[in-house]
């Protein structure tokens, strides 16, 4: 099969104003697991959870974004996500690596959706997907608004930037050799540059989270600017690795925080970002420090125990992050789907850029009922009653079976290619756990997620038992 690219430009006019934004999207690398000629038999056998594939693929499908400018979510045309049809049904979704996005896949498997979220100045995503049949040559994409589409030979493409790729590499070498100067190919640290003291500078740009109650800010009940904050404080003591810098706080959205440190707009992220595989690809992450819960949940103050809304609208509005990577095919999505459609009710998933909007509509008015994020993000910025999609009110100790949820593990995150920078963080740590942990998670959290039966010096599951040796890179 050819590999094509697909090119999406769009222009916008604005009196003499152009705004031009172009977007690669290209499905290659089709690989045929069990080779053989069809027809010939053997006793090769590919399966997935108990189902055989008799033709099996591994499919690439890239986002590339090489703009200076972000691509708004407004280009979502209805604020439906980019289909990017692949033409069988895609079996599992193997690997994604690169710059965080929302995606999922259409609801007959057939089709891999992108957004509705910003597409970032020089976004770069790739998706690595097992599907039963050899991929349909891609022909449309649709849900962009005034998307023009051209189609390329993806191959030949990769193979060209390979080469130019190469003649500029090895002039460049044939010049710093001929200078005397030593050439350090991958993330920008050789041995002189992996140290604190070096890589953060005299000023050191901390990337934090938006105004989140608990975390960035004071919370319910909270005596202190917020357990993110204390762990700053504790890294900028006397003796700590930011001791005597000039320390500035830059506020990101959660869909910002990778991008932020490969732009250079922070050189650290310290923000309820948990430790993923796919993350760690891309930068390194030292901890954690905190241990969560991604929890679904319904405000208990606008829904009745059988997930009704109590004005009696059928509509039940769920918002989440354009961080969260959840939708359609996801355990907790499709449990609460079936529990609301049982009761009569349509389930309408909103993402937002930022997670701020989604808990102060949660909150107040009628557009939202329902929130997809981490226990104690929500538990810290919501009074009222929480319950779980049976009903039952959520507390600390009554969070949803392991199966339902996801255990959000939360590190602080450094460009890549540190591993020294990023043990020293280990360390620090390990001291922030042994010696502030506890008072930060009592002025800032503890008050409003501690069960009313807790002690008072009532942890729960959230503070780690430990700090692995090594970072996660």
């Amino acid at each position: 099969m050819p590999a094509l690219i697909v090119s999406l430009a769009s222009m916008r006019l604005t009196g003499l104003q152009v705004n031009k934004w172009s977007v690669s999207c290209w499905l290659s690398a089709e690989t045929r697991l069990v080779n053989t000629p069809d027809g010939v038999d053997h006793d090769i056998r590919v399966t997935s959870g108990g189902r055989i594939l008799p033709d099996p693929h591994v499919v690439t499908v890239r986002l590339l974004c090489r703009n200076r400018r972000d691509i708004p979510i407004g280009q979502f045309t209805a604020n439906k996500p980019m289909e990017i049809p692949i033409g069988n049904a895609i079996v599992k979704i193997l690997d994604v690596s690169g710059d965080e996005i929302a995606y999922t896949t259409s609801d007959d498997g057939t089709a891999l959706l992108i957004g509705p979220d910003l597409i970032r100045r020089y976004q770069n995503t790739t998706w690595r997907l097992l599907t039963e049949g050899r991929p349909a040559p891609l022909t449309t994409v649709d849900k962009l608004t005034d998307v023009t589409v051209r189609l390329e030979d993806g191959d030949q493409v990769s193979a060209r930037r390979r080469t130019q790729r190469s003649i500029a590499l090895s002039t460049v070498a044939v010049l710093l050799t001929a200078l005397g100067v030593a050439l350090a190919l991958r993330g920008g640290a050789g041995p002189d540059g992996d140290s604190a003291s070096s890589y953060f500078g005299g000023t050191v740009q901390i990337g934090v989270t938006e105004n989140l109650p608990g975390w960035s800010a004071p919370g319910a009940n909270a005596q202190a600017g917020g357990f993110d904050n204390a762990l700053i404080d504790h890294l900028s003591r006397p003796g700590g690795i930011l001791d005597d810098k000039t320390v500035i706080r830059t506020r990101l959205t959660l869909a910002e925080r990778t991008s932020a440190l490969s732009e250079g707009r922070a050189d650290i992220v310290i923000g309820v970002y948990s430790i993923t595989p796919e993350r760690s690809r891309v930068v390194d992450m030292a901890g954690p420090y905190y241990v969560d819960q991604r929890v679904l949940v319904g405000n208990g103050d606008k829904l009745t125990s059988d997930w009704r809304r109590t004005d009696g609208s059928p509509e039940i509005g769920l918002c989440q992050s354009s961080a969260t990577k959840t939708g359609y095919g996801e355990p907790e999505y499709e449990r609460l789907r079936a529990k609301v459609k049982g009761s009569g009710g349509r389930l309408t998933v909103t993402t937002s850029e930022d997670l701020t909007s989604c808990l102060q509509r949660f909150s107040q008015g009628d557009e939202i009922q329902a929130i997809m994020t981490d226990w104690s993000i929500i538990r810290s910025a919501f009074h009222g009653k929480l319950i779980d999609r049976n009903g039952a009110v959520v507390t600390d100790q009554t969070l949803f079976s392991p199966e339902d949820t996801t255990i959000e593990s939360y590190g602080v995150a450094i460009r890549s290619n540190h591993p020294n920078v990023c043990k020293a963080l280990q360390d620090e740590l390990r001291s922030f756990l042994d010696t502030r942990w506890d008072t930060a998670f009592e002025l800032n959290l503890a008050g409003a997620i501690r069960p009313p039966d807790a002690p008072t010096d009532y942890v729960g599951r959230h503070k780690p038992t430990s700090i692995p040796a090594t970072c996660a890179t």
